[in-house]
């Protein structure tokens, strides 16, 4: 794939993924020391800082390879702008409960955080995130590179009432990850993946073989903190799933639909050829299963590429092979930095910020490999692009991109308690108590309860 064209095409597609499918409407390797995430100081680095008292910024990192990088780059900052910044970094399986729980308190415990799209709803709907166009306007705040950087559609990704309220630092599609070695010692063409979810769970059944600790396929399942209602959107998505304009539906109300029973479908059967205790696997032990040659295949999303690339972590990094799917549509899985309402240091805020999604910093981390999921133009524009960036993970993104929709839980606060009820169901299908349609007809008669008891139907 010629360098030029792909650049371009990802920057295309990231511009027009929010017109794409998605209607009109308005989640590494490293353990952690505990569920509550560590806490840590940038500062700490030897490091002098400027005279003064320095400003304090206490960010929140959901934990992953490149956001453990991100600390790297601070000290930099910390001595330029006389700020401390405090990160803590947590989990994914108890990220947006401690950082709901922070940014509750009467003094939001952070002033700058990620937020992925489970999260925007009942962050705009409690008035908890600062809007962002006085700081993205202001010269004397922000530079003209950085704003040059960003397509609209990136600063637009979080939008209500004519507010922009999210920078995007990330935006992965989901792919298929596959191992190559795997595929060709079981007598499967090692450059030709499956394509469709019936392609896949074909294959998984062939490469199955729990006798010798080999599976055909994981995946993130577990129910705490609904992460199994991640990789079902996957599937549902796929499938033709859509959460907005299903004719002879009420917008959201639609999981009762042929294509929500499929995908439900699909998670239960997926389960057969995982390995024994699949119902607790986050996204970290799908990845090590990977990581290991324990597992032919893995659905997730790309960002997590560069941990499956890294030979220092993975032992298939010159096995690992990319596919994007041929039907339905790709989730785009953008994690954003937001800054709290009530943040004491407004300006200092925005200007980590701008530092953390500037080009300086985006462009070190595609380089290092850390980053498989660039957004800036001039990142995905730059020269050497191709020097640094896996082409076959280059291709399956790009394919991806072309249908993704970032917006794939409806942005309304209602969204967390839709996916608990959608949690247990679909692990009550994969355990064989329900199937598919009773699990989908039961979560969306509990949608239309709660839409209806908050007028929202």
């Amino acid at each position: 794939m010629k360098k030029r064209i792909l650049s371009l095409l990802l920057a295309a597609v990231m511009a027009a993924s929010l017109l794409v499918g998605c209607g009109n409407k308005s989640d590494e390797q490293k353990d952690p020391a505990s569920d509550g995430g560590q806490q840590s100081s940038a500062s700490q680095t030897g490091n002098e800082t400027p005279k003064g008292d320095p400003v304090v910024i206490n960010l929140a990192l959901s934990q992953g390879e490149h956001t453990d990088d991100l600390v790297n780059f601070l000290p930099k900052f910390e001595e330029e702008n006389n700020v401390k910044v405090n990160v803590d970094i947590i989990t994914e399986s108890g990220y947006i409960q401690k950082v709901m729980l922070g940014l509750s308190a009467e003094k939001q415990e952070y002033d700058v955080f990620m937020a992925s799209n489970g999260m925007w709803g009942q962050l705009l709907d409690s008035g908890w995130a600062h809007p962002l166009e006085e700081f993205i306007a202001d010269d004397s705040l922000t530079s003209q590179e950085w704003r040059d950087g960003f397509a609209d559609s990136m600063l637009d990704v979080v939008t209500r009432d004519g507010h922009r309220y999210a920078v995007v630092y990330q935006m992965g599609t989901n792919i298929l990850y596959y191992n190559k070695a795997i595929f060709a010692a079981n007598g499967l063409d090692p450059d030709s993946p499956p394509k469709t979810l019936a392609e896949v769970l074909e294959v998984a059944e062939k490469l199955n073989h729990p006798e010798d600790g080999q599976y055909g396929i994981v995946f993130r399942a577990s129910r705490e903190q609904t992460i199994n209602t991640f990789f079902w959107l996957m599937l549902w998505f796929s499938q033709g799933g859509n959460w907005y304009d299903v004719p002879g539906c009420p917008d959201i109300a639609v999981l009762d639909q042929p294509a929500a029973i499929q995908a439900t479908q699909y998670y239960a059967d997926f389960h057969k050829y995982a390995p024994q205790g699949i119902a607790n696997y986050g996204f970290e032990d799908a990845m090590l299963a990977m990581q290991q040659g324990k597992a032919a295949m893995w659905i997730d999303t790309s960002i997590l590429a560069g941990n499956l690339l890294n030979p220092e972590n993975s032992l298939i990094s010159e096995d690992v092979g990319f596919s994007a799917f041929e039907e339905g549509r790709a989730i785009g899985a953008p994690w954003t930095f937001m800054m709290a309402k009530n943040t004491e240091h407004p300006e200092e805020s925005w200007k980590l910020m701008e530092y953390l999604t500037g080009f300086e910093v985006t462009w070190e981390q595609t380089k290092s490999g850390k980053q498989t999921s660039p957004v800036r133009t001039d990142v995905l524009e730059h020269p050497e692009i191709d020097q640094y960036m896996n082409a076959e993970l280059g291709a399956a993104l790009a394919k991806s991109l072309e249908t993704a929709c970032p917006l794939y839980w409806p942005v309304i606060s209602q969204t967390a308690e839709i996916r608990n009820i959608m949690s247990v169901n679909i692990s009550d299908a994969a355990a064989g108590k329900k199937t598919a349609e009773e699990a989908m007809l039961e979560t969306n008669a509990e949608t239309i309860k709660i839409l209806q008891r908050d007028g929202l139907m």
